[in-house]
């Protein structure tokens, strides 16, 4: 198992001391691999024995074989970075390559999920009376989609693809709601500023964000995660997307799980309706 997805799967069990190192070796992992136990805790302000317990509490032995996979975690991602696309490609290169880094990417985002923690975002939901939803950018095609799939079986979403209407609605939120924020880097001014709003209004906040600490972190109550590979993939929020898409169709899932039967008969009323379009 990569470096980083054994840090993911121990997070909730760490101390202090251990989420100021993990979090220090997340985002600054390139200069990690050639730093020293000492050096490493005096970048992290901790101490060389925090390191080593730090590393055997993540399953290796010593700093390190830490460092080892690490390194190989880099390569890894340097080699799809170099690969993903290049002018000589055939078609069918590309195709094998979107296949390959699409499969990467959502193998990675399952392991990553905390199963606890989804349920909660999924119970939290469930219980909500309205359902609002907060991304801009890319991130708006993924709100979007989840909510038109909310409607489809009579939850109250709301979401618009204007920012500033999403604002807006949120002048309308209670305690009874919940916010779902979308958001890759975790740092998007315009989504930290609304969500906070919505805490203090209240409302129950869900946050979908890269691993890693982030300042998005601050106003969430729930925060699913997903891996780290927009700084690998410069060609877009494509990777994101897929993450994204993962985690938010597992939301409806467990939303839909709950009264299936009145569920589906919503959206078989729905299908009827727009049968009924092509009719006239």
């Amino acid at each position: 198992m990569s470096c980083l997805l054994r840090i993911q799967e121990s997070s909730h069990d760490f101390t202090d001391t251990e989420k100021k190192i993990a979090d220090y070796i997340v985002v600054e992992k390139s200069h990690v691999i050639n730093y020293s136990v000492q050096e490493l805790a005096k970048k992290t302000n901790t101490s060389p024995a925090a390191v080593v317990r730090f590393s055997k509490k993540i399953g290796y032995k010593g700093y390190m074989n830490l460092k080892v996979d690490l390194a190989q975690d880099i390569k890894n991602d340097r080699v799809k970075t170099d690969n993903i696309v290049r002018e000589d490609d055939e078609i069918s290169v590309l195709i094998q390559k979107a296949k390959n880094s699409s499969l990467d990417t959502l193998d990675k985002t399952y392991q990553l999920l905390d199963e606890d923690l989804l349920l909660h975002a999924i119970l939290t939901m469930r219980h909500a009376k309205r359902i609002f939803l907060l991304g801009i950018g890319g991130s708006a095609i993924v709100c979007y989609d989840l909510h038109q799939k909310l409607l489809r079986v009579n939850v109250d979403s709301r979401f618009e693809m204007d920012y500033h209407v999403q604002l807006a609605a949120l002048n309308h939120i209670t305690k009874d709601d919940v916010c779902i924020a979308i958001s890759y880097s975790g740092d998007t001014e315009e989504i930290v500023y609304a969500l906070k709003y919505a805490k203090e209004q209240g409302a129950k906040t869900i946050g979908i964000t890269r691993f890693g600490k982030t300042p998005i972190q601050k106003y969430l109550n729930i925060a699913l995660q997903i891996p780290h590979t927009e700084k690998e993939y410069r060609l877009g929020s494509i990777l994101s997307r897929f993450s994204f898409l993962a985690v938010t169709d597992l939301l409806y899932y467990g939303v839909v799980q709950e009264s299936l039967d009145r569920r589906i008969e919503t959206i078989v009323k729905t299908r009827e309706l727009t049968k009924g379009l092509h009719k006239n």
